[in-house]
């Protein structure tokens, strides 16, 4: 059973500076959860292993939720200018930060030798019937914050009433997530290396026919 919530607030704001220059500026604010049951929907019902036949009737009873808060920033200039046709150049910066919170509940599964074994440790005739008991537990939270950047510039340019050429060029930057290292594993958010070399050319051509000559 999962259940999720997911609210986003936004503000737009649009100025005329000047006859030829225009300014956008939009902020966003989306906080989030997600809570994930177990699937019997029992916190108590431990996972059961029969060594006797291999089945497994686990309860998973890790309660996993999570909580993220997206925030971002939008900004952008447009300069007109008329020269060898129309130009629109356009520059701007996409920002975004994300804070993650996520939480995993303990999880523990008993193993029983047969089926007698695990209804006589279930009835309290033979409480420690089972063979073996797994249970983890520690530090089951951990919380990271995610940042992107994006910064961009182009030129929309009329150049004849009928042919239109759109360039530009744009820069992505993620910063890798910094958290603490809570377990082994190398890919733990520490070893990450930024790449900075995220460049994406912008190409357009459009051309209007005249069906009419």
């Amino acid at each position: 059973l999962q259940t999720q919530h997911v609210r986003s607030l936004s503000l737009n704001y649009d100025a005329i500076l000047s006859s030829r220059l225009l300014a956008n500026v939009q902020v966003g604010h989306t906080p989030g959860s997600l809570e994930s049951l177990p699937m019997s929907g029992d916190l108590l019902t431990p996972g059961v292993i029969d060594l006797g036949t291999g089945i497994r009737s686990v309860n998973y009873t890790n309660h996993q939720g999570r909580t993220s808060n997206r925030d971002e920033l939008l900004a952008s200039t447009t300069y007109y200018l008329e020269a060898l046709g129309t130009h629109a150049f356009k520059g701007g910066v996409d920002a975004q930060w994300i804070g993650d919170e996520r939480v995993q509940g303990e999880t523990f599964t008993y193993t029983f030798a047969s089926i007698d074994a695990y209804n006589a440790a279930k009835s309290g005739a033979s409480p420690f019937a089972y063979t073996n008991f797994q249970q983890t537990f520690g530090q089951m939270g951990i919380s990271y914050d995610s940042r992107f950047y994006g910064f961009f510039v182009q030129d929309d340019w009329q150049m004849t009433p009928r042919i239109k050429l759109l360039y530009g060029l744009r820069y992505d930057l993620f910063d890798v997530p910094e958290m603490r290292a809570y377990s082994q594993n190398i890919y733990n958010g520490t070893e990450f290396v930024i790449d900075k070399n995220n460049w994406g050319p912008r190409v357009g051509f459009a051309y209007s026919p005249d069906f009419e000559s």
